[in-house]
């Protein structure tokens, strides 16, 4: 009769031995550029506030379109961004969230 004797060894590794520098817990934070603020040559950045009853809410004043802003022609507002003209350039001025603005709270 053979009695098979096992061993069983604790291999004293940490994660900080390991060569490799990867935590599979931790989430990458996304590494990308800011995206350029819209402007307009001679002028200051053009921010969309909001949207309301068809009309843009751009750097504290409500326009139309066919209306002008910086010396740039609205020529369409959406849900999420209002385009305007200048010569042959377009330019889109995205509705973000962190420059729209509260008007009440919710309780």
């Amino acid at each position: 009769m053979k009695i098979a004797v096992v061993v069983l060894v604790s291999v004293g590794l940490m994660a900080s031995d390991l060569p490799v520098a990867y935590d599979p817990f931790v989430i990458p934070k996304p590494s990308h550029t800011p995206r350029p603020k819209p402007t307009l040559p001679g002028s200051k950045p053009l921010r969309l506030y909001g949207i309301f009853d068809g009309k843009a809410f751009i750097n504290g004043k409500f326009y139309r379109v066919g209306q002008r802003v910086a010396g740039a022609k609205i020529v369409q507002i959406k849900e999420c961004c209002v385009i305007l003209v200048r010569g042959r350039k377009k330019i889109v001025l995205p509705l973000r969230k962190e420059t729209i603005l509260q008007i009440g709270s919710v309780r």
